[in-house]
């Protein structure tokens, strides 16, 4: 006698079809969307391999500190970015910032003491103390800016050097440092900064860099609170000695 083995149904058979047919579909998707995440990375390093790519033939470095903080290298400035905002920038006379720092404040603290013993008006000893904290907050901000370094340009540099005919019909100039082609010609090398500066007025080593159109306005603050500065603390100290005598 054959044995009679069970035979299935149809309708377990059906089941197990749309299963098997789920798990493929199941399958594909988590495959494709892999392959995407993969995309999506590998574009994303090539572009981060583009731009130090181009830092590297200009001779500048760019250095990811994870998150949105990083450190760019431009010539001899460090440029600290939060995102796509400079929020502090370090120039290669950084020593001398210390120096103004501590002159000010050498300055005014013991203006300040002396009126205090002098039992000068309050609102004397309150100017004199609000000016000195908006003459450290002028050169703080004018020091820690950009000057007016373009970032995008010089990150996006190509080694292709225009033509002497292409340069004269557009009226731009080239720099061979930083392999990039200015519109504008007040944009100019600064050999100290050893990078281009936009609306470069001068190389302040006072300002720890160059002043050009990003700290320009904080700069001219910065000398005009050094007169206030200096003519209150005259005006104050002549009215206290008159009255001495």
């Amino acid at each position: 006698k054959t044995p009679n083995f069970p035979q299935k149904s149809p309708k377990n058979t059906h089941t197990n079809m749309v299963k098997d047919n789920t798990d493929v579909e199941m399958t594909s998707k988590i495959k494709k969307s892999a392959d995407i995440c993969q995309d999506t990375e590998d574009d994303r390093m090539l572009d981060i391999e583009d731009d130090e790519a181009g830092l590297r033939r200009s001779g500048h470095k760019l250095k990811p500190r994870g998150g949105r903080l990083s450190v760019c290298k431009l010539g001899n400035v460090f440029l600290f970015n939060w995102g796509k905002k400079v929020v502090f920038s370090v120039g290669p006379d950084w020593s001398y910032a210390i120096g103004i720092y501590v002159v000010s404040m050498a300055v005014m603290i013991p203006f300040i003491c002396w009126l205090r013993y002098k039992d000068a008006p309050q609102y004397q000893i309150v100017a004199a103390f609000v000016l000195h904290v908006l003459h450290l907050l002028a050169y703080t901000l004018c020091i820690s800016g950009n000057p007016g370094i373009p970032i995008k340009r010089i990150q996006q540099a190509r080694l292709e050097q225009p033509s002497l005919e292409d340069l004269r019909k557009t009226g731009r100039t080239y720099c061979q440092h930083c392999l990039i082609t200015t519109e504008k010609s007040d944009t100019f090398h600064c050999p100290d900064c050893d990078v281009c500066v936009e609306n470069l007025d001068h190389h302040c080593p006072f300002m720890t860099k160059c002043v050009g159109g990003g700290n320009l306005c904080w700069f001219y603050s910065f000398l005009l609170l050094t007169l206030v500065c200096m003519f209150y603390i005259s005006c104050i100290s002549s009215l206290h000695v008159r009255k001495r005598h």
